[in-house]
């Protein structure tokens, strides 16, 4: 069984037209288009397992937030987060 998510993505009217049509012609839905188009770069999971921690996950910035955390955590929220 396939655990595939929803996302949304924003594309140009022009672009999004003539994607849909590349995937008809090549006889695939305009997702598998686009999941084989970024399964030419490396894989997220590949990435997040090989890059150093600069910054705590998403999950855990309550316990950087209780226990003190950075001084600047109000205005450079999205550094942290990101």
């Amino acid at each position: 069984m396939n655990k595939f998510v929803t996302t949304n993505i924003r594309l140009p009217k022009e672009d999004l037209i003539a994607y849909r049509q590349m995937a008809i012609a090549s006889g695939k839905s305009f997702s598998q288009l686009v999941r084989e188009a970024l399964a030419q770069f490396n894989h997220p999971v590949e990435i997040s397992q090989n890059a150093s921690k600069k910054y705590p996950d998403f999950w855990e910035i309550e316990k950087v937030a209780v226990s003190g955390g950075p001084k600047d955590g109000s205005t450079k929220h999205d550094k942290y987060i990101y």
